[in-house]
């Protein structure tokens, strides 16, 4: 409830959980918006409105349920340097998290989302991304 309050006066902020489960905390859950009587949106409003996700270590069983958070609000993330993180099998697990999900979903969660949260300029990305990969293709297809 205060987490919604305050998202109110700060209506166009973004705001990123990271080192998210998807599934865990719930994001589409709707249990707290019974406490939303005197907010102008339902709290899951809020969320959806202004959150991202930080999935690290993203499994497929994550991925399968990424219409809970949104597409387009979740973000991969490898935990990189943890040792509890993927790397240095990162990769694979990207293209394990993301095997049979729709190429344009896995793209999203596995950088353009990412990508637009924090304003990088695609153009001046691509040609690092080709350099040091993976491929789309490798981790996607």
């Amino acid at each position: 409830m205060a987490f919604a309050l305050g998202i109110q006066r700060v209506i166009n902020n973004k705001f990123t959980f990271e080192n998210f489960v998807v599934g865990y905390q719930r994001p589409g859950d709707t249990r707290l918006d019974t406490l939303s009587a005197e907010l102008p949106l339902r709290p899951s409003e809020y969320v959806r409105r202004n959150c991202w996700f930080g999935a690290s270590m993203l499994s497929a069983a994550d991925a399968a349920r990424r219409d809970e958070a949104g597409v387009g609000r979740v973000m991969w993330g490898a935990d990189y340097p943890h040792t509890e993180g993927t790397w240095p099998h990162s990769k694979d697990a990207m293209t394990a998290a993301v095997d049979g999900i729709p190429d344009d979903e896995a793209r999203r969660m596995l950088g353009l989302n990412a990508a637009e949260f924090y304003g990088f300029d695609l153009d001046v990305l691509e040609p690092i991304a080709a350099r040091i990969g993976p491929a789309p293709a490798s981790a996607v297809g």
